[in-house]
């Protein structure tokens, strides 16, 4: 995940984006290699601060790229070609920060979030002529991010 915002006093403006690394996703019948990418604006005020600690309520809203391909594992089924769905989401956020060393630019991060996701694709094939639901992916997706903040650039 990588962000980048600009603060003055208690207010956060900024631009996230997320590479996700493919999953497979496997059955009797395919497997699935799926990827999560996503990019948005993000805004937040800051709740709490301190020299050493800082608490931030916000939210990220933007589009979430869904980028999948399929392998056949049994030999009734023909492949759908490669592709990406796009689907937009909002995220409320929650984050602590740590101020790492006192006086230092370098603070520890804890960011919890929840993405409720416009779109979710759902993973699907057709057999003997009739569609079957693989995955039905979850409209509302969490998120954990632990990283090092660099301020005052």
């Amino acid at each position: 995940m990588g962000r980048l915002d600009v603060s003055r006093d208690k207010l956060q403006l900024g631009l996230v984006g997320v590479v996700g690394i493919a999953d497979q996703l496997r059955d009797t019948m395919t497997t699935v290699h799926l990827a999560r990418h996503s990019v948005g604006i993000a805004m937040g005020v800051r709740l709490l601060s301190s020299a050493r600690t800082a608490l931030w309520l916000g939210a990220d809203a933007g589009v979430v790229a869904y980028a999948r391909s399929t392998t056949v594992t049994a030999g009734e089924l023909t492949p759908a070609p490669p592709s990406t769905t796009i689907a937009g989401f909002a995220a409320p956020m929650l984050r602590g920060q740590w101020r790492v060393l006192p006086g230092r630019a370098l603070w520890l991060t804890c960011e919890l979030a929840a993405a409720f996701v416009v779109g979710a694709p759902e993973l699907r094939y057709e057999l003997s002529g009739q569609p079957v639901v693989r995955n039905q992916l979850w409209p509302v997706q969490p998120r954990i991010a632990i990283g090092l903040r660099l301020e005052g650039l």
